[in-house]
């Protein structure tokens, strides 16, 4: 009888699993145990503890509690196959009031002449994108359509005209063909939206607008009207990304769930270097070049996607749910985009993600985007790189596409295409009147 109730002490205890709880605050210290009473300060510091317990003896679920306040990340959290869930137990990052930020807070404004406050940051700071009480500033700059003193040029890309008749004007190859509407003609201007000369300290002033001045480590911004600077939170958004998930299409990251934690504070310095020449919803030639016309339709396959504050590729069965997206200078979250759109240089390749019940609100580009726009996106050199089963659903997004009014809420790219997408609208709700564009783009290419 003892011997039998040995034996089963002995084989309940080898399999009795512990789940693993770490917890994480902006009081805590990474001297700490990562307990409920002595947590870690840093998000890295509780990565590091998941990735011990992973290569451990751990063979039950592990939670990262992250406790309410602002982690501001100097370098994105990279997750990679060290990160993922073990023995098919997913590992939980859970947050209630958590902010993940990739921004620099600004406090110390000073008044100055004509309304503009300054601040002084570190010298050398490069960003595109300052946010005052939640919402995007526009940079300094002044309207100069129709002023006499600019002189408009423009290039002589011009398609010689072939034939003229039978209610066609034909434009002689290789440029492109154009068809007129029958007899009518368009009885109404095109609407103004204007040309800016922005950027510049002598430009601002008007209210909402802002000035870095790099080399001098300065920020000025002219406040709106009834806006107190002595109360105002701003930020000076910083990191392009914040969080990366990519393994490789070998071994893939797998299993890990992010609960109700809030991203925000982010830039995207591009357009400040080669520019930003938009193709439409994030798509935009990053080739440093100049073309002709005759070669432009060339540069097609070489297009790239605008990045996104999360990025997740090389990758399965991930979940984002709850949480708000907010203030990000480019895109919110990239789901098997091209290489180019994610920092470990490996793209595509995601299988059963999942976005639910997110808020998304002043987003620069899209919101999300799900899949490339690359030849390996509809035509996969490697089987491996194919997405599949994402869902986005219960998402709410107000106020978005702030910045690059040819972005959307939501873009999928080649979902009909080899079935490379499930893809669940359930539930997303689209504030109205409150996006540029469309709410929605499925694309099967770009022809």
């Amino acid at each position: 009888m003892h011997s039998k109730l040995l034996l089963f002490c002995v084989t309940f205890c080898a399999y009795t699993a512990h789940a693993v709880d770490l917890y994480v605050s902006p009081s805590g210290s990474d001297s700490n145990a990562g307990t409920a009473a002595a947590p870690f300060k840093t998000l890295t510091k509780a990565q590091q503890a998941v990735r011990n317990q992973i290569a451990g003896t751990a063979n039950e679920g592990i939670t990262v509690h992250v406790g309410a306040g602002t982690y501001t990340l100097s370098a994105p959290l990279k997750f990679t196959s060290e990160d993922s869930g073990k023995n098919g137990v997913t590992v939980k990052w859970v947050g209630t009031g958590a902010t993940i930020s990739g921004g620099l807070k600004i406090t110390n404004w000073v008044a100055g002449s004509n309304g503009v406050y300054s601040a002084d940051v570190p010298m050398g700071l490069k960003s595109r994108n300052l946010y005052v009480n939640g919402k995007a500033s526009n940079y300094a700059r002044k309207k100069i359509a129709n002023r006499k003193d600019f002189t408009y040029t423009s290039t002589d890309r011009y398609a010689p005209i072939k034939s003229v008749g039978n209610k066609q004007l034909i434009m002689k190859q290789n440029t492109w063909y154009n068809q007129i509407w029958g007899y009518d003609t368009v009885d109404k201007n095109n609407a103004d939206f204007g040309v800016w000369v922005q950027n510049a300290l002598a430009l601002l002033t008007e209210g909402g607008q802002f000035y870095l001045d790099s080399a001098a480590g300065k920020i000025y911004y002219k406040p709106l009207s009834g806006e107190n600077m002595a109360s105002v939170y701003t930020y000076l958004g910083l990191s392009e990304t914040l969080i990366v998930i990519g393994g490789t299409y070998a071994d893939p990251v797998h299993d890990i769930s992010f609960q109700d934690l809030n991203f925000a504070h982010t830039t995207w310095l591009q357009p400040a270097n080669i520019g930003y020449i938009d193709q439409q919803t994030g798509g935009n030639i990053c080739e440093d070049k100049t073309y002709d016309s005759s070669n432009f339709e060339s540069t097609r396959p070489n297009w790239c996607q605008m990045p996104s504050a999360i990025q997740i590729s090389a990758a399965k069965n991930i979940v984002f749910s709850g949480g708000n997206y907010a203030m990000m200078g480019a895109g919110g979250i990239g789901i098997g985009n091209d290489a180019n759109a994610h920092i470990t240089g490996t793209g595509l390749g995601a299988n059963n993600i999942a976005i639910k019940d997110g808020y998304f609100t002043q987003v620069m580009g899209n919101s999300i985007t799900a899949g490339g726009i690359r030849a390996d996106a509809h035509h996969p050199s490697d089987a491996r790189m194919t997405n599949s089963q994402i869902e986005i659903s219960g998402n709410i997004f107000y106020n978005v596409s702030s910045l690059f009014s040819s972005t959307v809420p939501i873009l999928a790219t080649y979902e009909r295409l080899r079935n490379a997408l499930v893809f669940s609208l359930r539930s997303v709700l689209v504030a109205k009147y409150q996006t540029p564009q469309t709410k929605v783009s499925r694309r099967t290419g770009y022809c």
